[in-house]
Formats: C-alpha cells, structure tokens, sequence
C-alpha cells in the first residue's frame, strides 16, 4: 500500500508539474503573438437558401447549390482575415416547361388566372405560353468572392490550444458575385448550352458560422447568413437590359476545405 501510495503521489506530482509548465508557455505568450493563422486551399461547399424553400414547399423542390474552389485566407490582424475565392458554383434548379397556347381567353395579362401555383403563363414574340410542369434545370457558374471575417474569442481559445486551422465561432461579411457559364437548353428561349444572355449577380450575406479542424490539413465548417442579392443582364425575352433587386437572400451551408 504505501508503495502504491507513493506511486500515486508521484504521477499527481509529474502531472501537475506538466500542467504548470504548460501554463507558464501560453501565459508566457505575449498577447500581441496570439493571430490568426493565413491558409489557403480547395474547398467543396453545399449551400441552400431556406427562406426560399420553406416559401415554396407546396410546389418546389429543394435544390442545394454545390461550389468547388479555391481559397485564400489572409491574416489582417491579430483576429482578422480576409478570404478570396475563386471557383465553379453548380446550381439546380426548377423550370417550367412552357406549351404554346391558342386559347382565345388567354388574356396577356394575368394568364387564365388560375389559383395554382404550379401554372405560370408567358408571353414571347407575341404568342402566349402555359406551363403546367416543371424539370430540373442545371447552371454551372463562375463565382468569385471577398469575405472579411472576425474569429469570436480568438485568443482564448488559443490559450487552451483549441485554435488548429482556425477552429472556432467566425463572424463574416461575404460579398460574391456569379455569372453563368453554362445552362440547361430551353426549347423556346435558349437551345444551346452556352447562355443566350448576360448576367451577373451579387450576393451580401453577414453571416454567422463554426469552424472545427479535423486533421493538419482538413477542416469543416458551418455557417447560415442572411443579406441582401441583386443582378444585372438583359433578361431571357430580349428585352433591354435591367437592374433587379435587392432582394432577401438566406444562406445556409456545409464546407469542406483542404489547405496546404
């Protein structure tokens, strides 16, 4: 018993000997030492905007957005970056699938005015179309990004060794802007590939997220923002060109990064 009595006693000493040591090293760490970290790699992202899904539940379905880019993150100050991306944005979404009506009663204007949501009328070269079903249409985008970001508590978690690849609560201001590079052909409007039109849109999100390191090289991160998105180009009718927004947008998304 004593021997054992003496080997606890030993192992607590040692144990307690190394903590202090620790503590000593980060508080010996002079405050202005304590930064963020620069990195850069590809990331793979999945984004949804729920507003937008939770509106059109009843006739819509939901359709992530899956971006794949590069990365990267400048250190600013002792707990700012500033993150540029560059990258190809995959988009799905829903389009109707317009018929050519002849119905006299078709008024121009309002359509049949129908009460369904899933009927949408259109009016091109002065002919009238209905839409009664819809398919999934694909765009792949060219998207580009600033994001300014602020890491919450940065130098406290620093001092319990919790801060690997950035780990932690962000808060950040992302601007992006996206043009399409390619788009499913449309039959009345479009029949190629490649866009028919110009367009450009801008997203501002502040958005709110967690970061979390998973090796040396791997992190994953989870953010939801809501800002602001707004667009230029002439539109599909070949019409002028046109300013639309701002409008609501949501984010929510899943990250995947690599750095080296």
């Amino acid at each position: 018993m004593k021997h054992f009595l003496c080997s606890i006693a030993f192992l607590l000493i040692s144990f307690m000997s190394t903590y202090a040591q620790k503590e000593v090293y980060f508080n010996n760490t002079a405050s202005e030492d304590i930064k963020v970290q620069s990195l850069q790699g590809i990331e793979v992202s999945s984004s949804i905007d729920p507003v937008y899904s939770i509106q059109n539940a009843s006739h819509s379905a939901i359709n992530p957005n899956i971006y794949v880019g590069y990365f990267n993150e400048k250190r600013m100050a002792s707990s700012w970056t500033l993150n540029t991306t560059v990258g190809l944005n995959c988009i799905f979404y829903e389009k109707p699938i317009y018929v050519l009506q002849t119905d006299s009663s078709f008024n121009g204007n309002g359509g049949y005015g129908s009460n369904s949501s899933r009927v949408s009328y259109m009016t091109f070269n002065g002919q009238h179309y209905r839409a009664d079903e819809y398919s999934t249409g694909f765009a792949l985008g060219l998207e580009v990004g600033v994001e300014p970001r602020y890491y919450l508590g940065f130098k406290d978690r620093y001092v319990l060794g919790k801060t690997s690849l950035n780990s932690g609560w962000f808060l950040s201001f992302p601007l992006s802007f996206n043009t399409n590079l390619l788009q499913s052909p449309e039959p009345l409007f479009n029949q190629g590939w490649l866009p028919g039109i110009f367009s450009v849109n801008a997203a501002f999100r502040p958005t709110l997220g967690y970061r979390r390191a998973i090796t040396k090289k791997l992190f994953i991160e989870g953010s939801m923002g809501a800002g602001a998105r707004m667009g230029y180009g002439n539109n599909t009718y070949n019409y002028k060109y046109y300013f639309f927004g701002p409008s609501l947008d949501t984010q929510i998304k899943l990250k995947v990064a690599y750095t080296f």
